[in-house]
């Protein structure tokens, strides 16, 4: 089987990381696999491509400054990647996120291959321009399956789309052993809240330093880190320094492999406004982490449980962030009671799940072509 994936660019989000994960599987098996992304080449993947693995920088981001200028890229867009489409010979396609499942779409209209669009984030808090929803109701009837990261999520497409949606979480990497120096109890992990994630403002990073400064003074030993890199660094380092957390709050920049750094915490944050399927969030409880979640809809309510693995609270809401970490970093028997029952994400979104669920979906999509 010869699989071509399709999105913007290997960079550091979520969605790279789980299409990465996919095409190294299906590489290893055996497949085919062509991943084509519109950037120029110019920056190397953020996430390590097997060599197997054909990668295919087409060179066609950038903006558009006007409606006609922007309908003239697309067209263009549209044009190279079916071009390059075609020189892959795909037995399927699989594209992810919004807008460049569209562009895929009408890149292989007549084309007679299967096309697989993935949603990345939950549609009902992250919306698109108007124009790019409708063209997305409109040539989404042409792809063979939907898949969205959570069941909720299907409720925002019409009743005649549903037919197509599967759900089918990310995959995570698992937590590799720990090593012998890094002793996994509370004594090794001292005071410290984690948050990881791109620094920008969906992730609610300015929340989670409002509401740590409100726990300034009651809880002086604890130190925050937010490991993640994006355009919202020079705001989120003034509001640190506004709110007297110099001291306390660091921003470590962009990690490929969170484990260290999650080993040692002892509570995990997610502030987010808006989520997909947070792997950040299954890698912290893989780890063993409680963690604190503002209720963002998307896969947050999938993964985490209230009072059973994690605690939620209203999102955009510094106050009630802080009573959730405060009352958390106050008592420790009540960390470990959410800790004991964090790791079971491993079973509920295992990576062998994921990548069965997407196997049987493009063996049913190949077969019914």
């Amino acid at each position: 089987m010869r699989v071509t994936f399709v999105i913007p660019v290997i960079a550091s989000g979520g969605a790279e990381h789980a299409l990465v994960l996919l095409a190294r599987r299906w590489a290893a098996d055996g497949r085919r696999v062509t991943i084509l992304t519109y950037d120029d080449g110019a920056r190397a993947p953020f996430y390590e491509l097997d060599p197997r693995i054909r990668h295919v920088p087409l060179g066609i981001a950038g903006e558009s400054a006007g409606l006609v200028a922007a309908a003239a890229n697309n067209l263009r867009r549209a044009r190279v990647l079916r071009r390059e489409i075609r020189r892959s010979r795909p037995d399927v396609i699989v594209s992810f996120i919004d807008q460049t499942n569209v562009l895929t779409l009408v890149a292989t209209a007549g084309l007679g291959v299967p096309v697989v669009v993935a949603e990345q984030s939950d549609p009902h808090t992250f919306p698109v321009k108007p124009v790019w929803n409708r063209l997305r109701l409109l040539t989404y009837a042409r792809a063979r399956r939907i898949v969205l990261l959570s069941a909720r999520d299907a409720a925002f497409f019409p009743p005649r789309l549903r037919g197509r949606v599967a759900v089918i979480p990310n995959p995570f990497v698992l937590p590799p052993a720990a090593a012998e120096d890094e002793a996994d109890d509370e004594a090794a992990r001292g005071h410290a809240l984690i948050a990881v994630g791109r620094l920008h403002r969906d992730k609610g990073f300015d929340i989670l330093l409002e509401a740590f400064a409100l726990l300034r003074d009651e809880h002086p030993r604890w130190r925050l880190t937010v490991l993640g890199e994006g355009e919202e660094r020079a705001r989120l380092e003034a509001l640190r320094d506004a709110l007297s957390l110099g001291g306390r709050v660091s921003f470590p920049g962009r990690v490929k492999a969170p484990y260290a750094f999650l080993r040692r915490a002892t509570i995990f944050a997610l502030p987010s406004r808006a989520e997909g399927f947070p792997l950040a969030l299954c890698e912290a409880l893989a780890c063993g982490l409680p963690a604190v979640c503002a209720d963002c809809a998307g896969g947050v309510r999938d993964i985490v449980e209230d009072g059973v693995n994690g605690l939620l609270v209203p999102k955009e809401d510094a106050a009630a962030l802080a009573r959730a970490l405060g009352r958390l970093m106050s008592d420790e028997a009540e960390r470990r009671r959410l800790a004991l029952r964090a790791p079971e994400v491993v079973e509920r979104f295992s990576p062998r799940k994921t990548f069965d669920a997407w196997e049987s979906l493009l063996r049913e999509v190949v077969k019914g072509r």
